[in-house]
């Protein structure tokens, strides 16, 4: 087993950093996605109470239940989506803070690679560097 290369316990930190940086990225993307999937919802439900604002009088909201579309109060719908539109602010909040934790967590990681590599970069260059003469 002469000819094997010998791995060494940084390559293998590296390599775990780097699985590790992978998995948060991965789970980056998915709250990205679920956050645009949120703000598209808040917009929709933004434009859902302009329009309340438009009706008169006496008018009349309908509310689609199943395959049918039955009477709802004009102030009860407002409520719902107001409280729609408040949750919807609380869960895009929570996704920034996670992501934020992530975006630190990505960076450490990146650090403590970048550490490693010059550890390595250095110790080679002292092992190749030719030493004082004899």
């Amino acid at each position: 087993m002469a000819g094997r290369l010998q791995v060494r316990p940084e390559q293998k930190q590296i390599e775990a950093e780097a699985k590790e940086l992978e998995k948060i990225r991965r789970e980056m993307a998915k709250l990205y996605e679920a956050r645009k999937k949120y703000n598209e919802k808040k917009v929709e439900n933004e434009d859902v109470l302009k329009e309340f604002e438009c009706l008169g009088e006496g008018s009349v909201v309908y509310k689609l239940v199943g395959p049918v579309l039955a009477k709802q109060d004009v102030k009860e719908a407002k409520q719902t989506v107001e409280k729609r539109v408040a949750y919807i602010t609380k869960e895009l909040t929570r996704i920034d803070k996670t992501m934020e934790e992530f975006e630190k967590q990505a960076k450490t990681k990146q650090e403590k690679m970048v550490a490693i590599y010059q550890k390595l970069q250095q110790e080679g260059f002292r092992r190749n560097r030719p030493g004082p003469p004899i």
